[in-house]
């Protein structure tokens, strides 16, 4: 209600609350406004208006749940504040300038160590029922925006519904998972000793490192080919060029033989051989004619593959080396930003970083994309580009068609380069959970061209390959755009397209509209008004349904056209459905990844997610993240591994704040009672769902009515079979018989993916990767840290869909 400037307002107490007056245009209250339930929300209070009957009555009335009538409204009405237990979960006083009605809560409100939300108000605000309103009942000068509030100690909290909220510290211990955070790849704070020449003293080896070739099972001219001593003096001269003058002649006396940078080179082959886009044409390098800091980009990559820590040491020097020397070869030549060898390297360098499991490495690596996204952007390696002139014919022969594998070698690298460092974007995104820098709407350009012909040796190869596959026609491959909403053209077009790799960049097109689903999500809970509500839920309905119907074509085309989708991309799609219904950011902030205080915060809404269809959903995701995983032909790297440790977030929060069954009697042993009756328990909810086996009914129950137990598959170590008694086998050997692992074990549930990382690197000490090793570390951290639940009933499951489905 307006009021008049330079009038002055009554005082008001809460003693003597005055009557506010009813507008007398009866149209300006909606019709059957308050005709309707109160609304039951969980530690949010609203005042209760009284007529002229006593408080004690009106309190009955309230909590019968009868509808008040808006003719019941008088003029004499009253406020009663007897039903409020106390003025956190209100919010604050009703009136301003009123005294505080609490003792100690402006202690409260003036201590730093409580959560930022908590007495913020109209930050998070969520009113499903947003048509509840009496603001029109104060004056406008008297409304406070209210939410759902918390009290911020670690006390279980009573509500008013009687259902108890238990605090953060009795489900995690906050101060163990914090510190997890801090020694994990995704927290940085820089120190004065965090600089590229602390490195400098790993650019050689000691004496005693031996590195044994590679022996990729794929022949190529490269791996037939040595460094020559001139090779290893221009690498020798670029990296001097970076380093420190006191350091020259100890880098120089040690540096890398001839044989181990042939040997690194090697190592850089077989993996990029394994890895899911190919984008470097392999058999058309010649180690001796590249330029020098693309021979270093290959020694750096496959020094950090390499099993041994020293080695792996050097190869993450050089690649600070030559982060730092690409920035002088641009200033020094602006040619050099198209040139492909460059773009190359410097492409190499910044995936060493971005998987490094380091820090400072990863973050700096992160903030130099965009350069190298402009250079390609700028080049127009985005645009469509025809390919019709490359096509070889039947005649050529020689020098001409030696000429024209060169030109279409030149033309498909640029063309995957370009359709990498989008791809890369989009896993970097997904990974640090930051805005994806590319859409899919600006790459225009063509698919990649069948594997058979990337991957042929000599031009003959390829020209075989290519009249075998196209034909003497000129069939133009389609475009990422042109397979959004219908991926048949990729499968159509097997002959000519990479189908696997086609498959990945169509997956990973449809994660920015994910991550916009995500921050409209994020943003709505901060809406106010019912019209901005309204709309935003339409808005994000519409994408989430548009997101499910694409990644929903990817899969039924895939497996009507090859069965069944390659482990690279059914992770990737997995991971895509596992962030669309789960938000890893929030359940990062609540293992500790912000601090204490931002825990707290985050604690509610993760509570309330938990028991929502959304989180089982997500749960049946990471599951079949799990899943694909384990069907790697590979160890699992890079982006593989943190979808694993992201499958890991979600398991573990629902883990931990999941309501446990209690079996125990509600009423305290004294029987039931009228208002404590036991409802039935409904069939199946003891049966066990196997989250990363088939999709059966019992996963569809879980899904869409909560009913059944969730678990991971297992296979015992020895011990672990020796202490629950298995048989041995004939050999004496102890047999491995699998078992289902719930997920209320966290910690176990945690050992479980943390072996699934480690396991490739078992049989040699120090062989783990830095990025696995310490995903490794941060997940198992975070499984000591869940606060270990008391049994409810005393024993397991009796049925189990493991022992069914464990061949699936």
């Amino acid at each position: 209600m307006n009021t008049r400037s330079g009038e002055s307002q009554p005082s008001v107490s809460i003693e003597n609350p005055p009557s506010p007056s009813i507008p007398p245009a009866a149209s300006s209250v909606p019709e059957g406004l308050l005709d309707i339930p109160p609304v039951q929300t969980e530690a949010a209070f609203v005042p209760t208006i009284m007529t002229g009957s006593t408080p004690e009555e009106m309190t009955s009335i309230v909590k019968k749940g009868q509808p008040l009538a808006a003719s019941t409204y008088k003029q004499d009405m009253m406020i009663n504040f007897e039903d409020l237990p106390d003025l956190y979960t209100f919010g604050g006083p009703v009136f301003p300038g009123a005294p505080l009605a609490l003792p100690g809560l402006e202690d409260v409100m003036d201590d730093g160590s409580v959560p930022r939300d908590l007495l913020d108000i109209g930050t998070d605000l969520n009113f499903d029922a947003f048509m509840y309103r009496t603001d029109y009942l104060y004056p406008t000068h008297q409304l406070i925006p209210r939410r759902k509030q918390y009290l911020p100690n670690d006390e279980a909290t009573v509500n008013p519904s009687g259902i108890t909220t238990p605090g953060l510290r009795e489900k995690v211990n906050i101060m163990a998972s914090i510190q997890a955070f801090k020694e994990s790849p995704w927290i940085w704070t820089p120190q004065s000793d965090n600089h590229g020449a602390a490195e400098q003293r790993n650019l050689f080896l000691p004496s005693d490192s031996v590195l044994s070739p590679s022996n990729p099972s794929y022949d190529l001219p490269l791996l037939r080919q040595e460094t020559s001593n001139l090779t290893r003096g221009k690498i020798l001269t670029e990296v001097l060029s970076t380093c420190e003058s006191t350091i020259h002649a100890h880098v120089i006396s040690n540096f890398p033989s001839t044989e181990l940078l042939t040997n690194l080179i090697h190592n850089f082959v077989a993996s990029h051989l394994q890895q899911d886009i190919m984008w470097i044409h392999l058999a058309s390098i010649e180690i001796n004619k590249e330029i020098p800091l693309f021979v270093m980009s290959m020694v750096a990559a496959g020094a950090v593959v390499s099993p041994l820590p020293d080695v792996r040491k050097l190869g993450f020097a050089m690649q600070e080396a030559i982060r730092e020397a690409h920035s002088h070869e641009f200033e020094r030549d602006n040619r050099r930003t198209r040139d492909l060898r460059t773009l190359q390297s410097f492409l190499l360098a910044l995936d060493i970083g971005l998987w490094s499991g380091d820090q400072r490495k990863m973050e700096i690596s992160e903030s130099f994309a965009m350069p190298l996204l402009t250079m390609v952007r700028r080049a127009g390696h985005y645009r469509f580009q025809r390919s019709a002139e490359l096509c070889p014919q039947d005649a050529d022969d020689g020098p001409t068609l030696e000429s024209k594998w060169r030109t279409w070698i030149t033309h498909e690298s640029f063309k995957r380069l370009a359709l990498y460092v989008f791809y890369r974007d989009t896993r970097s995104s997904m990974s640090l959970l930051a805005p994806p820098l590319v859409s899919y709407a600006e790459v225009a350009t063509s698919l990649p061209c069948h594997r058979s012909m990337w991957l042929a040796k000599t031009a003959k190869e390829w020209k075989q390959a290519y009249l075998s596959q196209v034909g003497d026609g000129t069939i133009q491959p389609p475009s990422i755009r042109s397979c959004m909403d219908d991926s048949t053209p990729i499968f159509e077009h097997q002959r000519i397209v990479d189908v696997e790799t086609s498959l990945l960049l169509v997956n990973a097109a449809v994660w920015p509209l994910i991550w916009q689903f995500r921050e409209m999500k994020s943003v709505s809970k901060f809406r106010t008004s019912s019209r901005d509500l309204r709309h935003g839920s339409s808005t994000m309905n519409s994408r989430f349904h548009e997101v499910t119907q694409l990644l929903d074509h990817i899969q039924l085309s895939s497996s009507e056209w090859l069965g069944q989708m390659e482990p690279a991309v059914w992770l990737l799609q997995e991971q895509c459905l596992m962030h669309l219904y789960a938000s890893l950011e929030d359940v990062q902030v609540l293992a500790g990844r912000e601090g204490e205080e931002e825990a707290r915060r985050i604690f509610p809404t993760l509570t309330a997610w938990v028991d929502s269809t959304e989180a089982r959903q997500a749960l049946v995701h990471a599951g079949q993240v799990i899943r694909a995983a384990r069907m790697y032909q590979r160890p699992l790297l890079r982006d593989a591994a943190v979808a694993v440790y992201h499958a890991s977030l979600v398991f573990w929060v629902y883990s931990v704040l999941s309501r446990p069954h209690a079996t125990s009697d509600p009423s305290g042993g004294q029987g039931p009672t009228a208002a404590t009756v036991i409802p039935p328990t409904p069939p199946n909810a003891s049966v066990l769902v196997r989250l990363d086996g088939e999709s059966t009914i019992q996963v569809q129950r879980f899904v869409s009515f909560g009913k059944g137990i969730p678990c991971l598959g297992k296979q015992l170590d020895t011990t672990a079979a020796a202490a629950q008694g298995n048989n041995s086998n004939s050999n004496g050997n102890i047999d491995l018989v699998p078992r289902d692992v719930l997920l209320k074990d966290t910690a176990e549930i945690m050992a479980v993916i943390t072996k699934l990382l480690r396991t490739p690197y078992e049989n040699e000490e120090g062989s783990c990767p830095p990025l696995v090793e310490n995903l490794s570390k941060l997940i198992e951290a975070l499984g000591k840290a869940a606060v270990r639940r008391k049994p409810q009933d005393g024993g397991r499951p009796a049925s189990s869909s493991y022992g069914q489905n464990h061949n699936s």
